[in-house]
């Protein structure tokens, strides 16, 4: 059973599913993936980490913060944590993060972008700028200055999103789904689709942080993260660095921040 003294649980709540994070004294020790509207699931989530949600206490429950682009899947989640007597802490507004935003509205900003520069700054090499690649439902490419700042970006169409509208817009091609670098010359439709979707995800990518780099100056570290970064990041640049887990650290560090501002 995991000790919950001192414990976080970080949700991030997407756009298809909410992805959980348990922080033991400061580590990240366990993920998981969960529906965006299962109490259920939560409940058996909770279970098998060995963690209680019946009553918070100052010592023996786990306390909770929220960060979501989609309000309307996040509603399940909390009405549940609400119902168990927890009050999570809601990271939707960017003056509670540790992070200065250049932009005329950052509150129309998704706070997964900010997070994810939040937790980059701890992590790229000081006064080197950088840019993050978080490949998700959507694929977002963010540049932060040397002084790490958040600058803004780019958004395109994920792997996911850019296959299930080849599927719904057309007559004949049907739904596939990209698991696996594809062999550039399709001999089917489905392989055809395989190598379009997947080699101009990646050639769409590649652009986008050359774009992005030249913009920046010097030469910036590259970050991805999201479900589709994995598959992807070995033909985009193979001196990336891989963070999965990356939104997840950033509500870390910003719950941790406003803890201390409290």
């Amino acid at each position: 059973m995991i000790a919950v003294q001192d414990t976080l649980i970080a949700v991030d709540v997407g756009n298809s599913r909410a992805k959980w994070g348990l922080f033991v004294g400061g580590s990240l020790t366990a993920t998981a993936s969960l529906p965006l509207d299962d109490p259920a699931a939560y409940d058996r989530q909770l279970r098998a980490w060995g963690t209680h949600a019946s009553r918070p206490t100052s010592h023996a429950s786990p306390t909770w913060s929220v960060a979501t682009v989609n309000p309307d899947g996040a509603r399940s989640l909390v009405d549940w944590l609400r119902a168990g007597g927890f009050e999570p802490l809601d990271l939707d507004n960017p003056l509670l993060l540790p992070l200065r935003v250049q932009l005329d509205r950052p509150e129309a900003v998704g706070i997964d972008r900010l997070l994810d520069a939040v937790a980059v700054n701890v992590r790229r090499q000081a006064g080197r700028p950088a840019i993050i690649v978080d490949a998700g439902s959507a694929i977002t490419v963010d540049a932060v200055s040397a002084d790490g700042a958040f600058l803004g970006g780019a958004i395109a169409v994920g792997l996911g999103l850019s296959a299930r509208a080849l599927h719904e817009f057309t007559y004949w091609l049907p739904l596939v789904n990209v698991t696996a670098a594809a062999a550039p010359l399709g001999r089917s439709t489905p392989d055809a689709m395989h190598s379009g979707l997947f080699w101009g995800t990646v050639g769409a990518v590649r652009e986008l942080v050359r774009q992005l780099a030249g913009s920046l100056g010097g030469s910036p570290e590259l970050f991805l993260t999201g479900g589709d970064a994995a598959l992807i990041a070995p033909h985009v640049d193979p001196a990336a660095h891989l963070a999965p887990d990356l939104t997840l650290h950033g509500i870390y560090l910003a719950t941790q921040h406003v803890r201390t501002a409290r």
